[in-house]
């Protein structure tokens, strides 16, 4: 998979505030804590997936 930027990270990086601020934002929402990374990770996909979201 090398040299395959995803989408939302090329949109992010015309405004490296942005993505900053998003990668800070990403590091406490997906660290453990009541539920794992993985489950986190879980919960954000079947959301994506209802919301027809392909990130």
């Amino acid at each position: 998979m090398a040299g395959n930027v995803p989408d939302i990270m090329r949109t992010m990086s015309q405004r490296p505030d942005f993505m900053l601020a998003i990668e800070a934002a990403s590091q406490t929402h997906f660290s453990d804590g009541y539920l794992t990374r993985a489950q986190h990770e879980m919960i954000a996909s079947w959301v994506s997936a209802l919301n027809r979201c392909h990130y």
